[in-house]
């Protein structure tokens, strides 16, 4: 599961957020993109940045101008590292400029503390 937040009835969040959304939370300067709309309160969530949410803080989502006070932070179990952060351990392994890198299936499960799946394959390319 991903990471949650959880809002007062009545935003509808369901129906009023956009998926793909920012949510900024203005004491922690939290940033994180909306994966899943759970229920009227709850969305799940990645994070831009390495700020987490605080409870009882007020979050803005950036698209859909709603702004309210967070109830609930749930803690998933995956973990997603950065595009960018890949892209240092691949330079960190010498892979020649040039080089086409297919990826499929990052995720990291912190519960186990182990990479759960992961596959890179590196092509030159002609």
């Amino acid at each position: 599961t991903l990471d949650s937040l959880t809002f007062p009835s009545g935003l509808n969040l369901d129906t009023s957020s956009i998926l793909g959304e920012k949510i900024v939370g203005s004491t922690s300067g939290a940033l994180a993109q909306i994966v899943t709309r759970s229920s009227a309160t709850k969305v799940e969530i990645v994070y831009l940045n390495s700020s987490k949410f605080i409870v009882g803080e007020i979050c803005t989502f950036e698209e859909s101008s709603i702004t309210s006070v967070l109830q609930v932070i749930g803690n998933g179990n995956f973990h997603f590292c950065k595009f960018s952060d890949f892209l240092c351990c691949l330079k960190a392994t010498n892979i020649s400029k040039g080089a086409s890198i297919r990826i499929r299936h990052i995720f990291t499960n912190t519960a186990e503390s182990k990479v759960s799946s992961l596959t890179t394959e590196a092509v030159a390319t002609t």
